[in-house]
């Protein structure tokens, strides 16, 4: 897949091999790409995955011809990404697959300005690598894959194409197991823990500190409150609730739920009354479509309900009925979705043996669920299906009538 991608750049772009730094022109015109990167110390560290990745990364960086947008790592961002798993730069910048993989995740095929990406917000963008980068504006900030920045400097001009600085690094799935495979390898641990990279979770423990792996265990939910041991509160740190063992792999949905702290009041929720769902979620049997409200979207749609977290969690019933039915069969994309407007999806939920839905409806512009709920960050993919943000949370009409019914 690689040499079929990296065959493609060659025979589309004019190829000009460069083994050295390249210095800035001094005749007025605007640098390539390559050569901002080359005489930039900020960008050293980015310079030497240049040096190791396939040649093809240079000459793409240095075809005049062409009109690309480079995300620039900082070189604090290749160190934190070499210290979240363990490993030392000389390892991370070894493989010259992986670095290749990773450099072509940074690149997008046209000139991009910062208002540009801004625009895209809620959606993704093409890449060089076979996968997309989704785009999100945060507070006025452009994030990519949710987590990572684009700083200072940004909207550097070159010859072929548009220069941005990213805070960190994103990488796509297809890397991270070989991500994984270096941790552990650091010659000499970092004295600093930097924040994670995009896309990657914190490494979960269990309650003692001691840290989770391997397979095995579970959760206890002989009174739906307890999990290995600790007792779930709404504002209690991860590391208290979930381990490696429930959650044995981190990209599938119930993986990605478990690794994004916006989320932590859904995964909180399964822990306490649907385990069930967390080893559906965790199968690779199954293709599945999950709208994941975030922890605000519940604090919005309960408060209107005048109801709490402590409120589902004391109706294990209702909780695991409201669960299902954020759930559809298939992995429906956001297009696909937005194709059924004016029509209904069937989610997981059965009650009373009769099937549910889900309206959906795009009168606004946007895709809208039951004329209430936005997708705000659509087709987070995983292993078993994908996964839709969405600003509010999907209540079945029966329970709403029931609400209602009670004052």
């Amino acid at each position: 897949m690689m040499k079929r991608l990296i065959s493609g750049l060659l025979v589309a772009l004019s190829l000009v091999l460069f083994t050295a730094p390249i210095s800035a022109q001094d005749d007025g015109a605007l640098p390539t790409i390559a050569e901002i990167v080359t005489t930039d110390e900020r960008y050293s560290l980015l310079f030497s995955a240049v040096q190791s990745a396939d040649p093809v990364i240079l000459e793409v960086l240095s075809d005049a011809g062409g009109q690309l947008t480079l995300f620039a790592p900082t070189n604090q961002a290749f160190r934190n990404l070499a210290s979240f798993f363990e490993t030392d730069l000389e390892t991370l910048l070894g493989d010259p697959a992986i670095v290749t993989e990773l450099l072509l995740y940074h690149v997008a095929p046209a000139a991009l300005t910062a208002g540009q990406v801004a625009e895209l917000d809620g959606g993704a963008m093409e890449t060089l690598s076979e996968a997309r980068v989704r785009v999100n504006v945060v507070g006025g900030v452009v994030r990519l894959n949710d987590i990572v920045r684009v700083i200072a400097p940004f909207d550097r001009p070159a010859s072929n194409g548009i220069v941005h600085t990213l805070s960190d690094m994103v990488f796509p799935f297809t890397v991270q197991d070989a991500l994984e495979a270096m941790r552990g390898t650091a010659s000499t641990p970092d004295a600093a823990d930097p924040a994670p990279t995009a896309q990657t979770p914190p490494r979960v423990t269990f309650g003692s500190g001691q840290e989770a792996g391997g397979m095995g265990g579970g959760v206890d939910t002989t009174d739906g409150l307890q999990l290995t041991g600790a007792e779930i509160h709404a504002d209690a740190p991860q590391s208290e609730i979930i381990t490696v063992a429930t959650f044995a792999d981190r990209l599938t949905i119930a993986g990605r739920v478990a690794s994004d702290s916006r989320y932590s009041t859904l995964r909180d929720l399964m822990l306490a009354v649907a385990p069930d769902y967390i080893d559906l979620l965790n199968s690779a049997d199954v293709d599945v479509t999950l709208f994941a409200p975030t922890n605000s979207a519940f604090v919005v749609t309960l408060n209107r309900l005048g109801l709490r977290v402590d409120d589902l969690l004391a109706e294990p019933t209702i909780a695991r009925q409201i669960i299902a039915y954020h759930l559809v069969d298939g992995a429906l994309s956001a297009r696909d979705i937005r194709a059924s407007a004016g029509d209904s999806l069937n989610s997981a939920l059965l009650l009373n043996g009769a099937e549910t839905f889900i309206g959906v409806d795009t009168d606004t512009g946007r895709v809208r669920l039951n004329q209430s709920v936005f997708i705000s960050t659509p087709d987070r993919g995983a292993t078993n299906g994908v996964i839709h943000t969405i600003d509010g949370v999907l209540i079945p009409p029966a329970i709403l009538e029931a609400l209602a019914a009670d004052g």
